[in-house]
């Protein structure tokens, strides 16, 4: 069934009355249709004789005769394209009319809107019709004659058999819409005809339209259950036939619309996961290669800043270690909105030392506050846990994000405040400003995506509109809900809280800050060069011995060959990702620890699946590696002394 593009049709109207005339004519070419009057059956056949016409809407009682005149007059090609018009409505009149060859018949008791209606309605069914396929299956010829010349008549494309064999014959052979189908036929009889054709998948919807003079309500009733979709007793009447056929066929099409839709939208889906799937590649790879020299640059600094002494040069060092941890943020909000969107993100929960995770930030934020003549300040209420377990990196991921927005829209002079404090079971924080504030009906929207204050906002105090879209998100997966109480030029408190999970002091919690020696050897493998490089300082530091690669196939090849005692490697490498190599160790040797360096935040049934036993993010941080390592080697390690 393939639908036709509409159409502009050439109609004739055929009545004595002026108003009706006129009406019915201006209706129809607001469709775009071409119409012509006539008044009289003399009229119109001077007009027919000279024009052909695709419908021809004919009232049968005129002036100087009858319709019935015109129709007889009239070939049967044409007779096929009359819709008849008239106040009687005498079913003798009617039936013969139908039998005459004529499309239609409306009676002029109804509405004058409703006619109109009905006639544009039919035009409109009937422009789908050259496009339905209708199999008749009758074995008497006469019957199957008349059946297939009225629907002819009616623009269908109609076949017709006169047995079982030639009707499956069509069914495999044509794309049929509806099916007429005789009940008692020489080869078999309806019902086993029906059991047959609904036995396969592809007629399961295909309507079928039982014909016949079995006046049994048993068999009728065995017919609909079986799946026919109606029963015409014989003999029957032209009209009800063709409304028949219409109904059906009208549910016919609205299923297949839904199927074609359902298959569109099918198709559609599949290539929103596929892209979705490209996305996420690209995301994992831009992150991989942005991450990389951030990770060098954040740790090559690190390594200076313990050995620099001169304060003019620690501040420079600490203003690109800063610069670069703000890049960090910026690219984790990009990549966390893409997870959150996609339900991948998720929280890792560890032991934190409150006290010195807010020392950091402070450290992070007081050089920016100076520089913009501001007054940074923290305070922790004397109730506050010391150490707590939540996850350490979505929770700096928030505070920076709203101390970093809190410094940005705070005018010079004035003044910030992250706030601590315990409230029964949930610890809330608060990031207080003296800035810009927010208007009332900005603070509805301020937690969508991509919103700021004003339009101007973004061009004035720079910033991708992320930050607190990401921040509301990250809060509520700790268990908590970002609320915001602000006004137009005074100022703002944006504060959550979360529940508190309190957590035992680690006693060998980096022992006066002093290095440890574990004295192991690892295999190191990773693909970029400056990254091996801050690695190997990083792990002779705490007495280990790292034999170095730079790709998977390299490093399988080492661990084949060589004892160690846990093996570092990166997620992305050449000829050999992380994982593969990590499960390929694993079969040599499942005793040995696997930590994998990578740009993502993996969930447990991740590191399941990879095999590896840890992971560490980028930038890699010296303080998690120690961790890491110490549960991975647990009690066999010292302190320097």
């Amino acid at each position: 069934m393939v639908l036709e593009e509409e159409k502009s049709y050439k109609i004739l109207v055929i009545d004595d009355s002026p108003f009706l005339n006129n009406t019915i004519t201006k209706e129809l070419r607001k469709e775009n249709y071409i119409v012509y009057q006539a008044f009289n059956l003399k009229e119109a056949t001077e007009i027919i004789e000279k024009d052909d016409f695709d419908y021809i809407i004919l009232d049968l009682i005129l002036p100087d005769g009858e319709g019935e005149d015109l129709v007889e007059e009239l070939p049967k090609s044409k007779r096929k394209k009359i819709i008849v018009l008239t106040s009687d409505n005498d079913t003798v009149r009617r039936n013969y009319l139908f039998n005459a060859g004529i499309l239609d018949y409306f009676s002029k008791s109804s509405s004058l809107p409703v006619i109109i209606n009905d006639i544009k309605n039919l035009i409109k069914e009937l422009e789908y019709n050259p496009s339905i396929n209708i199999l008749i299956v009758e074995d008497s010829s006469f019957s199957r004659k008349m059946l297939y010349n009225t629907l002819k008549a009616r623009r269908y494309n109609v076949f017709a058999a006169k047995n079982a064999k030639e009707c499956f014959e069509l069914l495999n052979k044509e794309e049929i819409d509806l099916l007429l189908l005789d009940y008692e036929l020489p080869d078999m009889n309806g019902y086993e005809i029906l059991t047959k054709i609904k036995k396969e998948k592809k007629f399961a919807s295909l309507p079928v339209i039982i014909v016949s003079a079995v006046d049994d309500e048993e068999v009728i009733a065995k017919l609909l259950k079986k799946g026919a979709s109606d029963f015409i007793k014989k003999p029957y009447s032209i009209e009800h036939l063709l409304l028949k056929c219409s109904l059906h066929i009208k549910n016919y099409i609205n299923v297949k619309i839904i199927e074609s839709h359902q298959k569109k939208l099918n198709e559609s889906l599949k290539k929103i996961k596929w892209m979705e799937k490209q996305r996420n590649i690209f995301f994992s790879s831009i992150s991989h290669d942005l991450k990389v020299p951030l990770n060098s640059i954040s740790g090559f600094v690190d390594i200076l800043l313990e050995k620099e002494t001169d304060k003019e040069k620690r501040n420079y060092l600490k203003s690109i270690k800063n610069s670069a941890q703000t890049m960090l943020l910026l690219i984790n909000d990009i990549l966390d909105m893409s997870r959150i969107e996609n339900g991948k993100m998720s929280i890792n929960k560890e032991n934190l030392n409150l006290e010195e995770f807010i020392e950091e930030i402070k450290e992070m934020f007081e050089p920016i506050a100076d520089k913009k003549h501001l007054t940074f300040s923290v305070n922790i209420e004397g109730k506050t846990p010391k150490f707590i377990k939540t996850d350490p990196l979505r929770l700096k991921q928030i505070l920076v994000n709203l101390i970093g927005n809190a410094v940005k829209f705070t005018p010079e002079n004035g003044k910030v405040k992250l706030l601590i404090k315990k409230q029964d079971d949930k610890l809330q924080f608060n990031v207080i400003d003296t800035g810009i504030g927010i208007s009332k009906e900005k603070q509805k929207h301020i937690f969508d995506l991509f919103s700021q204050e004003e339009d101007s906002t973004a061009q004035k105090y720079g910033g991708s509109g992320l930050g607190l879209t990401i921040s509301s998100k990250l809060v509520k997966l700790l268990g908590g809900e970002l609320q915001v109480e602000s006004e137009k030029d005074k100022g703002s408190r944006f504060f959550f809280s979360i529940p508190i999970e309190t957590a035992e002091e680690d006693k060998d919690d980096n022992k006066d800050k002093k290095e440890l020696c574990f004295n192991k050897r690892i295999l190191l493998a990773d693909d970029d060069e400056s990254t091996r490089k801050l690695m190997s300082i990083i792990l002779s530091k705490m007495c280990i011995e790292a034999d170095i690669t730079k790709d998977g196939e390299e490093a399988l090849e080492k661990f084949k060959n060589n004892r160690y005692d846990a093996v570092i490697m990166d997620n992305n490498m050449p000829n050999l990702k992380g994982p593969e190599v990590a499960k390929k160790i694993k079969e040599l040797n499942s005793s040995v620890a696997v930590i994998l360096i990578t740009a993502d935040i993996l969930d447990a049934a991740t590191i399941k699946k990879m095999q590896i036993d840890e992971y560490i993010t980028k930038p890699i941080n010296k303080q998690k590696l120690e961790y890491i390592l110490k549960k991975i080697f647990k009690s066999k390690f010292k302190s320097k002394e």
